[in-house]
């Protein structure tokens, strides 16, 4: 199932980023290069953020960022950055991140299978360990294709 949403061209693997909105922009690069995302979408995430806290950090060292259909999402889909450094999102419990995943989908039901499909990955300690470790985007889109 994510092998349909995560092809080796949505994922990254960089040493560090300055700060949490520079890997949001980042993580989406290839969304919006795909024609996934607008522009607005990662601003729409940035504004939640601020007014809400970092809603989308939703375990220790792992961000799954979103926002709503009508901020900017053109067609369901789903990227990764890896960061070799973490960095802060002022998430109290689960700072420093260190996967930042991003999805988007047009409306409120169609992505429900796909993120299904990430819960399992993202239960999945030896897979995450996996991820963390691999040297490249081919590598780390081999360990999730079976989810």
């Amino acid at each position: 199932m994510l092998a349909n949403y995560l092809p080796a061209a949505h994922i990254q693997r960089v040493a560090e980023v300055a700060d949490w909105q520079a890997a949001l922009h980042l993580c989406a690069a290839p969304l919006r290069a795909g024609g996934f995302i607008t522009p607005a979408y990662v601003d729409a995430i940035i504004a939640t953020h601020e007014k809400i806290g970092p809603y989308y950090v939703l375990a220790p060292q792992i961000a799954l960022a979103h926002a709503r259909p009508e901020d900017g999402a053109l067609r369901q889909g789903l990227a990764l950055l890896v960061l070799e450094q973490p960095v802060a999102f002022h998430s109290t419990e689960n700072d420093p991140v260190d996967l930042v995943w991003m999805f988007c989908a047009t409306d409120h039901k169609a992505h429900l299978s796909m993120l299904a499909a990430l819960a399992e990955l993202l239960d999945n300690a030896a897979t995450l360990a996996a991820i963390r470790a691999a040297k490249d985007a081919p590598a780390i889109a081999a360990l999730a294709a079976p989810f």
